[in-house]
C-alpha cells in the first residue's frame, strides 16, 4: 500500500471513529463516514452487521486513553 493509500485509509478510520462516537452505532452510515472525511464518492462496501458492531466497539475502545497499569 502507497504513502497515499496509507494517509486515506488513516484518515477514513479516524473520521469513523468520531462519526460513532459522535452519533452512535445505529445512526453511522457508511455514508455519513464518508461525507464527515469529505469524500466526493459513495462508498460501498459490504460489511456484515456483526463486523460493523466490532468496528463500533473498537472505534469506542480506541478513543478511550490508554490506562496506566
Amino acid at each position: 500500500m502507497g504513502t497515499r493509500a496509507l494517509r486515506t485509509r488513516e484518515h477514513l478510520l479516524n473520521t469513523a471513529r468520531q462519526t460513532f462516537l459522535k452519533q452512535g452505532y445505529d445512526a453511522t452510515s457508511i455514508d455519513s463516514i464518508a461525507e464527515a472525511a469529505g469524500s466526493r464518492a459513495r462508498l460501498s462496501i459490504p460489511i456484515s452487521r456483526r463486523r460493523a458492531s466490532c468496528c463500533a466497539k473498537w472505534a469506542v475502545r480506541a478513543s478511550r486513553p490508554a490506562s496506566r497499569s
